[in-house]
């Protein structure tokens, strides 16, 4: 499997990597680009606010005084609401795209099978979508030697998956827009010590950590498939 850590650059081969941390993609630049502008913003909002603060008001004056009040009251909003809200946003679009990046890959993966080593079964004949179908077809069709109960990334894939409907359906609420058993597994991986997710009353809230976590995640888990005992073509 030709894993490509730079989708939107030229294609290059990582089969040969003995550890797949040890390389840095597009992915990872882009994560590094959103976290320096989201640093930038909080700075410039945070500037804003001590800048209204430090203004000189006639308080003896009251529409001065209101209007005072009123940038305050503006300036903290844009820091303590609207930029959680934006950076949250950023957050999830990125988990999105790496979750596709994911299913992208592996279909791709299989699709590359089927021409090489065909068989009776087609990964479109398989029941299902996006990652379960492809690992489906991959060990049941092609015979690959890869155990998913073994794989420690694979729980937390499955959770993603989740996670990534959530957010593409029901804007990263979870409550009752969300189906009930699929609200109960998401909630309880939220509420994992070691997630790094956090609920802001109904609605779940990435963060660099999580973000960073489910990348490496799935590069490791792309990298031990790339990397399972191919079949002999028959």
């Amino acid at each position: 499997m030709n894993i490509n850590w730079n989708p939107y650059k030229y294609r290059d081969i990582w089969d040969e990597a003995e550890n797949a941390d040890e390389y840095k993609g597009s992915f990872d630049d882009y994560l590094t680009a959103i976290v320096d502008f989201l640093e930038n913003e909080q700075k410039k909002y945070k500037k804003n606010v001590d800048d209204v603060r430090e203004k000189k008001v006639d308080v003896s004056d009251e529409m001065l005084l209101d209007e005072f009040i009123d940038e305050l009251r503006g300036a903290e909003y844009q820091l303590e609401s609207f930029f959680p809200e934006f950076e949250n946003t950023l957050f999830s679009s990125f988990f999105v795209a790496i979750y596709f990046y994911l299913e992208s890959e592996l279909t791709r993966h299989c699709r590359d099978l089927e021409k090489r080593n065909p068989k009776m079964l087609l990964l479109s004949d398989i029941v299902g979508t996006g990652v379960q179908r492809s690992m489906t077809y991959l060990i049941k069709v092609q015979r690959f030697e890869f155990s998913l109960e073994k794989s420690s990334e694979w729980s937390k894939i499955l959770k993603y998956g989740i996670l990534r409907n959530c957010i593409a359906h029901n804007q990263g609420r979870v409550d009752d827009g969300f189906s009930d058993g699929k609200r109960k597994e998401l909630l309880e991986f939220i509420q994992r010590k070691d997630s790094k997710l956090t609920l802001d009353g109904t609605r779940c809230i990435l963060n660099k950590g999580f973000c960073s976590d489910a990348l490496q995640t799935i590069k490791k888990f792309l990298y031990s498939v790339g990397n399972a005992q191919r079949p002999k073509t028959e």
